[in-house]
C-alpha cells in the first residue's frame, strides 16, 4: 500500500516539479506545476519562454485577422494586440538574476494575456465568417511553425538544464543520494520524467523503514506547498490584475466614444461641405441664367 501510495505522490511531485512536455512551448492554465517551478534555478525563464511563445502565436493569427475586420472594430482590435505587445516587452526586459516577485509577476501578465485574447475573440467573433476562419488558419500555420522552430533550441536547452537542476534539488530534499551519471542525461535530454520517477524509487527502496516513512513525509509535503504557494499567488494579485483589466477596458471604452465623436464631425463637415458647394452651384446657376437673359 505504502509502495502505491509512493508511486502516486512520486507522480504528483514529479509533474509539479518538471517542465513535461517535449514539444510544447505553450502555457493555457495557471497551474501548480507552473507556479512550483519558479523554486528552481531557471524555472522563470522556462515558464516565461512558454508565456511568451503563447502570446505571440496569439498576436499572428490576431494581425491575420485584422484584415478581415471592418474600419468600425479594426482600430479597437490593434489596440488589444498592442497590449499584448506590451506583456511581451515586459517579459523581455526581466533581469532574472536581480527581479523579485517573478510568480507573482507571471501569474499577472499571464491572466492578463488571458483576458486581452479572450477580449479580442468576442470583439472579432461575430465578424469573421467561417470560410475566413479556415483561411486565416491556413495563413498563420506556417508563420506559427516557424515561430516554434526558432525557439525550440533555445527552449529544449533550458528546459534540460532546469530539468538537471530540479531533480538535483529533489534528490537533495528527500534526503537521497544523488546520481549524477542520471543528473548528466537529464541536461542532456536523454531522461525522461518516468525514467527519473523510476531512479527515485529504486533509491527509496534502498532505505530503511524508518528513512521510507521519513521520505514518504517528505513527499507529501512538497506536493502540499506547492498547491498552498499556487493559491497564495493567485490571491495575491487577483486584486492587480482587476484592476490593470479594469483600467484598460476603461481607455478601450473612452478610445471609443472618441472615435465615434471624431467620425460624427467629419461627417458632419463632410454634410457642410456638401451644402455649401450645393448652395454655390445654385448661385453660380442663378447668375448664369440672370445674365442670359440681360444678353
Amino acid at each position: 500500500m505504502k509502495k502505491i501510495l509512493l508511486s502516486m505522490m512520486l507522480s504528483a511531485l514529479l509533474v509539479l516539479s518538471f517542465v513535461v512536455a517535449d514539444n510544447s512551448t505553450e502555457c493555457q492554465n495557471c497551474t501548480d506545476s507552473e507556479v512550483s517551478s519558479f523554486q528552481y534555478n531557471f524555472g522563470a525563464e522556462v515558464r516565461f519562454l512558454q508565456l511568451k511563445q503563447s502570446i505571440e502565436k496569439n498576436i499572428i493569427i490576431g494581425q491575420d485577422v485584422i484584415e478581415y475586420l471592418n474600419d468600425s472594430i479594426q482600430n479597437e482590435a490593434e489596440n488589444i494586440l498592442n497590449d499584448l505587445e506590451e506583456i511581451i516587452d515586459t517579459i523581455n526586459d526581466i533581469d532574472y538574476t536581480t527581479e523579485e516577485s517573478l510568480v507573482e509577476l507571471y501569474v499577472q501578465l499571464k491572466q492578463e494575456s488571458i483576458n486581452l485574447t479572450k477580449e479580442f475573440r468576442e470583439l472579432v467573433s461575430k465578424e469573421i465568417s467561417s470560410e475566413e476562419k479556415k483561411q486565416i488558419r491556413e495563413q498563420t500555420k506556417s508563420k506559427i511553425e516557424q515561430r516554434i522552430q526558432e525557439r525550440k533550441d533555445e527552449f529544449q536547452q533550458l528546459k534540460n538544464k532546469y530539468n538537471a537542476e530540479t531533480a538535483k534539488q529533489l534528490f537533495n530534499k528527500l534526503g537521497l543520494s544523488i546520481n549524477e551519471t542520471a543528473i548528466q542525461k537529464i541536461q542532456q535530454g536523454q531522461m525522461k520524467v518516468n525514467e527519473i520517477k523510476q531512479e527515485l524509487e529504486n533509491r527509496y527502496k534502498e532505505l530503511s523503514k524508518e528513512k521510507k516513512q521519513e521520505v514518504l513525509g517528505k513527499v507529501k509535503e512538497q506536493v502540499a506547498k506547492a498547491t498552498i504557494l499556487r493559491k497564495a499567488i493567485a490571491e495575491k494579485v487577483e486584486d492587480k490584475i482587476q484592476e490593470r483589466l479594469q483600467e484598460k477596458v476603461s481607455q478601450r471604452i473612452q478610445d471609443r466614444v472618441a472615435q465615434r465623436v471624431q467620425e460624427r464631425i467629419e461627417e458632419k463637415e463632410e454634410a457642410n461641405t456638401r451644402t455649401n458647394n450645393t448652395d454655390e452651384d445654385e448661385e453660380s446657376t442663378t447668375r448664369n441664367s440672370t445674365g442670359g437673359r440681360n444678353e
